[in-house]
């Protein structure tokens, strides 16, 4: 059985389950699951991989949220 914690603090206070970031924490767990079931791209991921990126995945949330980005999909370009 694969239990992932997608509930953890963010710097604000607030939480990773919080309604507002809905969207973005879904957007989070389709790259996971693509990553975990891909076989059409590439080498997918084992299961047990994911305790080793699981800190990364949870500080490029925190990242996302930082700057605003409320779905992994969105660009924004910086001048």
């Amino acid at each position: 059985v694969l239990v992932i914690t997608w509930h953890f603090a963010l710097p604000t206070g607030e939480f990773s389950t919080d309604p507002k970031f809905r969207l973005l924490l879904e957007s989070f767990k389709t790259v996971v699951w693509g990553m975990l079931t891909n076989e059409a791209y590439g080498k997918r991921l084992s299961v047990g991989t994911l305790t080793s990126i699981g800190g990364g995945m949870r500080e490029a949330f925190r990242w996302f949220v930082w700057k605003g980005i409320k779905n992994v999909s969105v660009r924004r370009t910086h001048s």
